[in-house]
Parts: C-alpha cells; structure tokens; sequence
C-alpha cells in the first residue's frame, strides 16, 4: 500500500488518506518508546537493585511454634534443610568437630539411601507388575504369541 502512495499513479488526497493511520501509529509508537526511555533514565540511581522487595507477611507466634511444622533431627526433612549448613561450616572453618559432623552426616544420608534401595528392591521382586524381569502380559490382545 505505500509503494501506491509513493507512485505517480494515485492522486495526493487518496495517499493522504491510506498514510494517515500508518504515520498515527508510527507517531503513537515513538511517542511511547521515548517515554519509556525517560522512565528508565530516572531510574539509573537504582542499579542492579532496580527490583522492589516485597515485605514478607508477618507469622503468628503460634503458627511459628506449631510443632507439626518443625522437623525432627535427622529426618530427611531436617537433613535437607541443614546439610548445606554442616558443609558450609567445614568448609569454612574445618576444625577436626566440624568436619566429622558433616561426614556422619554424609554417612547417615548414604546409610538412609542404601536401606531404602534394599525395600524398593524387595518391593519390585515381590511385585511382578514392578519387576521388569518378569514378562508382562499383553492386556490389548494383540500380541507375537497370539494363534
């Protein structure tokens, strides 16, 4: 459609016309890029901390002291939201007490995991729906040993 406008064929009043919403839209767009530029230029005082940190809502001392919601030592639960602290504390200051604290640690989480394969295996042998080893039935009938 611009190239007729531009042509010698169309009259000025009809390329008028077919510019108008094209040069309305084009005037709408810079107008709201060079304000969302000045926007982000008065903002520069910001740097990297350009986010709004959103205020956590407060708890309820009850809710806080629920002891449904405290994990017991040395459930996994427990372990999982400590190990990185046990590590972190050898890490960073490896006394003799701190570095045999996280290695019991690492030792209970292995020991934890290697009872918890032997069940799963114990479950998968007694199981032949789980156990891989055994055929399965073809249950849509349509099957290599079907006569």
């Amino acid at each position: 459609m611009l190239w007729l406008a531009f042509s010698g064929m169309v009259d000025s009043q009809l390329a008028e016309e077919s510019l108008m919403p094209f040069v309305l839209l084009l005037v709408g767009i810079c107008s709201v890029t060079v304000s969302a530029e000045q926007q982000w230029f008065s903002r520069h005082s910001e740097g990297w901390f350009w986010y709004e940190q959103i205020a956590e809502p407060e708890t309820d001392e009850n809710e806080a002291n629920d002891p449904n919601e405290r994990h017991q030592p040395l459930t996994t639960a427990w372990i999982r939201n400590n190990i990185g602290l046990y590590l972190d504390k050898a890490i960073d200051l490896p006394s003799k007490e701190n570095v045999s604290n996280y290695l019991y640690l690492d030792r209970l989480i292995k020991e934890k995991a290697e009872r918890f394969a032997y069940v799963g295996k114990q479950i998968i042998e007694s199981d032949p729906m789980l156990d891989e080893n055994v055929p399965s039935t073809n249950l849509s009938g349509s099957g290599k040993n079907q006569r």
